[in-house]
């Protein structure tokens, strides 16, 4: 039957056989009792989705989820996902589909699904079924045989629905040409540059200006925090000695000083007493600190972690030990115009120099809409490019790709944007110099692969529609208690 459908899937018979076969289905089960029971999830048509077969689901999902995030998940990720509801409708849906399947008169006999189970590498042991393998690996994952062949046979029933329905789908000899067509269109452009760098000269730099400007981007200057620190250090290649034996007396020396500065009461104290030389930093933030021991990762922690006059403890650094005390912390701030003075002005001629380049840019578009071409002799550079074909559109073109993007996206008609195309921190101004099509067209594979495409995109959309369309009309309840 199913066949013979599919062979006449375009005719109107068939369209309204779909829609009996669906409007069968939101009926089938009407009447059934839709009692909210406790330990049900959802109840679809009156079949219930128990919560155990739910839980299962939700662990195998989460189960996915953590493996691709390497074993841990963010806290709170679940919740944001929104993955309890997800797996429920996911659920929901599956459900639709065996209904579905048995109101088209489709069945699924257990003896597929034992050939089924057979089939399955996973229960194999030397190339063939194992019977005790199947049991011992179900009840690892606390299954019953009955209970996973059930959700098997379920989920091999909705794929074979999923198969009847999109085997409907269809696309027309007369819709597969308008993408030849499409993917075959040519273009070749005229197009002109305009680069902020090309407009720096002509930026004039005035206090009354510039403080304005200052104002409104500060926070983009505003300073790390730093630190001054007074600091040991004990390296391991300063000890005699070699292998773990060099940095236990590095240790030892550490903790020996360590002691005698909490008997000093300083470090300052400790230094007096004519002890090893105490370091002293100038102030540095975390991102620039001084060359050596101060940028191990290690010590750039602790540094930054300690309070203004706190010691740390023994801190363990790559090569040896460090003890750290913060004689002072200058807080994050946003620094005076005249501390950055010449940071500021570069960076307003660069911005000014952007908002010149793109009113150029207007002003060029709005010439050449004028005259319906880009205009000559007005001392901007024109440069033509080669044909770009749609279907082998790649990075690295000339001019750049969204340019070549935004003329395939005109109207046939119509030669020029509606305004200049961003790229970068650049403005281009084009106009379409000729369209045509191609005199390659796609060959025999990529045709083939074209077609493909299209009849996978129209057959997830048919699933798509008949789902939504029998979702809306089905009796549904599903146990939002348990979701929140």
């Amino acid at each position: 039957m199913l066949s013979i459908l599919r062979r006449q899937a375009q005719s109107t018979l068939i369209q309204g056989l779909v829609l009996i076969i669906a409007i069968v289905f939101i009926f089938w089960g009407v009447g059934t009792n839709m009692t909210n029971k406790r330990n049900s999830i959802a109840v679809v048509n009156g079949e219930e989705i128990s919560l155990q077969d739910f839980q299962r689901n939700y662990d195998r999902t989460v189960e996915q989820y953590r493996q691709q995030f390497g074993g841990a998940l963010p806290p709170g990720l679940l919740e944001q996902l929104g993955i309890k509801r997800q797996v429920m409708l996911q659920m929901i849906r599956a459900e639709l589909l065996r209904q579905g399947g048995e109101a088209m008169g489709i069945r699924l006999s257990k003896l597929a699904t034992q050939e089924a189970i057979k089939n399955m590498d996973v229960f194999h042991e030397n190339g063939h079924f194992s019977l005790q393998r199947y049991k011992d690996l179900l009840a690892q994952n606390r299954l019953s045989p009955s209970s996973y062949e059930k959700g098997l046979q379920r989920d091999m029933l909705a794929d074979r629905v999923t198969n009847a329905v999109i085997s409907f789908a269809v696309v027309p000899d007369t819709e597969f040409q308008v993408w030849l067509d499409f993917l075959g269109e040519e273009v070749r452009l005229d197009y002109a540059v305009f680069k902020p760098e090309d407009f720096v000269d002509q930026v004039q730099v005035n206090d009354g200006d510039l403080a304005p400007w200052y104002e409104q981007h500060k926070e983009e200057y505003r300073q790390e925090p730093k630190v001054k620190l007074k600091y040991l250090y004990f390296p391991v290649k300063a000890i005699e000695g070699e292998g773990a034996g060099n940095k236990s007396e590095a240790f030892k020396q550490a903790s020996t000083a360590y002691e005698e500065i909490i008997r000093a009461g300083s470090i300052d104290k400790y230094e007096n007493l004519g002890k090893e030389k105490v370091q002293v930093t100038d102030y540095f933030s975390r991102s620039q600190p001084p060359a050596g021991v101060v940028s191990d990762p290690s010590f750039l922690e602790k540094a930054f972690r300690l309070k203004k006059g706190e010691l740390s403890s023994l801190v363990e650094l790559k090569n040896g030990f460090a003890i750290l005390y913060v004689a002072d912390i200058q807080e994050a701030a946003v620094p005076e115009l005249n501390e950055v003075r010449d940071r500021v002005v570069a960076d307003y001629r660069k911005d000014r120099a952007a908002d010149l380049a793109r009113k150029a840019a207007e002003d060029f578009l709005r010439k050449a809409t004028e005259k319906g071409q880009l205009p000559a002799g007005t001392g901007v550079k024109i440069q033509e490019s080669g044909f770009f074909k749609r279907a082998t559109l790649q990075g690295g073109t000339t001019p750049p790709l969204p340019v070549v993007r935004e003329a395939f996206a005109l109207p046939a008609r119509e030669k020029l944007a509606k305004s200049p195309v961003e790229v970068g921190d650049s403005y281009y101004v084009f106009a379409v110099k000729e369209r045509r099509q191609s005199d390659k067209p796609l060959d025999g594979q990529e045709q083939e692969k074209l077609r493909e495409q299209l009849q996978a995109s129209a057959q997830s959309r048919l699933l798509a529609d008949w789902l939504a369309f029998v979702q809306q009309h089905a009796k549904i309840w599903t146990n939002e208690q348990f979701l929140q």
